[in-house]
Parts: structure tokens; C-alpha cells; sequence
């Protein structure tokens, strides 16, 4: 990797770097005539991206159209440009990191995995919000994952062990049409983890937003992946194995929640949601269902047989004992199957 460090990017002069992705380097930049810092993605080809056309034209063209994106929940593009054959993004820069980060470190109350379902089904609002504004103007994301949802923490909670409320930004809308990586066997977009069955194809369309995003949800909410496996087993279950249900791998999760995934990861585009806000709308209202209707799965485990109190002490009732997520339920664990996700640090994705 050179070493960008101290040089000049457009109006941006690179202060370190903060990671390594799969479509290149990020750094952490200040612009001098702006005061602010901000976070520059430089597009790398020896790290297996190339331009879909061999040429940065796409890709500008593709970086111009996202810049155009206004939407609270969309991460900001300042600016981009081509600076001695390398492509590059200048973008907001986000301290706090990704989804993906956040629930690596499990230092933040909240993210852990399963998430508890209020938190998940804020998050998945919130980028279905933005992913549905883009659609709307004719902008497919094609790479939803969990590195790609940076994540602003708005104050602390009333509840000291709580979550503290989540502020999205989704991060690289679009960019994976006109970059792509030349691993054989993946997706012509977007990551094998996450991505719908047509994306291998090359028929990418909306719906396959959905799907990746739903399966970003039954991650959250479970705390494992849809499918595991290499690249090539992947391949196969998306196009051929349908999910588990949600309830058997998380039995406080309502059943109406099966429901819902098993029509936003149908295996036909056309048998998804017609909207992605239509989704996460029903993923909400399924959810609210858990206070006062948990699952079938829930309900067959037997409660805790109360241990032999001896005879002189009061009757008393013992507490359910709380469901724990499997040893390998953790984000970092599961994407390390196929090779998808580098060492995690602080800042954008």
C-alpha cells in the first residue's frame, strides 16, 4: 500500500489512514480552506477493484449521481475527483465508525448480538429510509452490509444501561455498478454475505436492496448470518436454500416475523416486497408483536424447574432464565467464513 500521507487530494491533504476495504483505502483528510476533517476513499486496483468499463468514466459518472443525493440518512459525498490515476470519494467523516464496528468492539449498550428488537428495527427504518429515497430517484445501492451502515450515537440514554439513540448514514450507494471486484465466482455487486440471488447473475435490480438488507436484519435479530459457508456455498444457498426461520434461532422473536422474511428474502425479486419502506414497515409491526405474543419456539421451551426450598423459607418464584446467543453468533465470527470482512478500526467504512 503507498503511503498517501501529507499529500494532496484535490482540496483535501491526507492526515493518516484509517482502513483497507474492498475497493480501496480510506483516510482520514483535512480540508485547509474549510476547517473540517473529512474521510477520502481512494479507489485501489490492486486490491481486485476494477472499473466496469476500464476507465474512471463509470465510476465519476456513478459518484456524481450519488452526490446529488440529499437525505438524513444517506452519508454525504463533498466532493470527488481523479488526481494522477487514482479515482477518489471525499466524504463526511463518522468517528463513531460502522454497524459492523460497533458490534466487533460490544462496548456500546445496545450492540451486541441478537440486537434487542426496538434497536434492529430502528436501524433497518432508518436505512430502508434512505435506500427507498434513492430508489425513488432511480439509485440502486447494491453493496447493504453492516460496514457500509455508519453509525452516529445521539446522546445518552435515560437508562444507563441502555442503547443510545442511533443516527444512520449509509455509505457507497451505487458505487459497486461501476466498480467491481474480480474474485471469481462473487457477485457482479455487492458481497456474497448479503447478496440476492439475482446480484450473482448480473439482473440486479431495487429488490435486491431488500433482500440485502433483510438479511442484515435477520443478522441483527438472530445473531447469525443467513447462510455461512464459501463463496461457492453461498452462491448455492441464496439461490436455492430457503432461510431458517428467525424464531428457531432466536425463540423470544414473535412468529409474525417469519412471515415477513420469508417474503423480503424471496429467491424471485417480484415475490419481495414492492418497496423496501413497505419491508421495514412490516418488520416494525411484526416486532412490536414480542411484548405480548412470543413465538411457538418460546413457548415449547419448559420454564426452569425452582430449586427445593427448604422447608422453614418463605414459597418463592424463580425468574426466567434469559435466552444467550449461540458462541458463534457474533458478526466478526461469521463473516471470517468467507473472507469478507478486514480488521475493523474506528471511522468510515
Amino acid at each position: 500500500m503507498e503511503d498517501l500521507t501529507g499529500q494532496r487530494l484535490g482540496s483535501c491533504v491526507i492526515i493518516r489512514h484509517l482502513r483497507s476495504g474492498g475497493m480501496g483505502d480510506i483516510y482520514l483528510a483535512n480540508q485547509p480552506d474549510l476547517g473540517r476533517q473529512v474521510a477520502v476513499k481512494v479507489i485501489r486496483p490492486d486490491l481486485g477493484a476494477t472499473f466496469v468499463d476500464n476507465s474512471t468514466a463509470t465510476f465519476l459518472q456513478e459518484a456524481r449521481a450519488v452526490a446529488a443525493l440529499e437525505h438524513p440518512h444517506i452519508l454525504p459525498i463533498y466532493d470527488f475527483g481523479e488526481v494522477g490515476g487514482r479515482p477518489y470519494l471525499v466524504m463526511q467523516y463518522v468517528p463513531t465508525g460502522s454497524l459492523a464496528d460497533l458490534l466487533a468492539a460490544r462496548t456500546t449498550p445496545g450492540f451486541t448480538l441478537p440486537m434487542v428488537p426496538v434497536l434492529a428495527a430502528t436501524i433497518i427504518s432508518q436505512a430502508a429510509a434512505a435506500l427507498q429515497y434513492a430508489h425513488d430517484r432511480e439509485v440502486m445501492h447494491l453493496d447493504v452490509k453492516p460496514h457500509n451502515m455508519l453509525m452516529r450515537l445521539l446522546g445518552a440514554p435515560s437508562d444507563p444501561k441502555g442503547a443510545p439513540q442511533p443516527h444512520l448514514l449509509l455509505a457507497d450507494f451505487g458505487l459497486a455498478r461501476s466498480v467491481s471486484l474480480t474474485s471469481p465466482g462473487t457477485p457482479a455487486s455487492g458481497t456474497p454475505l448479503y447478496a440476492a440471488p439475482e446480484q450473482f447473475a448480473e439482473a440486479a435490480v431495487p429488490a435486491s436492496d431488500q433482500y440485502a438488507l433483510a438479511g442484515v436484519a435477520f443478522q441483527l435479530l438472530t445473531g447469525s448470518p443467513l447462510f455461512s459457508g464459501s463463496i461457492a456455498e453461498l452462491l448455492h444457498q441464496h439461490q436455492a436454500v430457503p432461510p431458517p426461520p428467525a424464531t428457531a434461532l432466536n425463540p423470544q422473536l414473535p412468529d409474525a416475523v417469519n412471515a415477513v422474511f420469508v417474503r423480503a428474502l424471496a429467491k424471485n425479486p417480484n415475490q419481495r416486497y414492492s418497496r423496501v419502506e413497505d419491508f421495514a414497515q412490516q418488520l416494525g409491526i411484526a416486532l412490536r408483536t414480542a411484548a405480548t405474543a412470543p413465538s411457538a419456539a418460546a413457548m415449547a421451551v419448559p420454564p426452569p424447574t425452582p430449586p427445593r426450598l427448604p422447608t422453614h423459607m418463605p414459597d418463592q418464584t424463580v425468574a426466567p432464565q434469559p435466552w444467550s446467543a449461540p458462541a458463534s453468533a457474533t458478526l466478526a465470527d461469521n463473516a471470517a467464513t468467507v473472507g469478507m470482512y478486514p480488521a475493523m478500526s474506528a471511522g468510515n467504512t
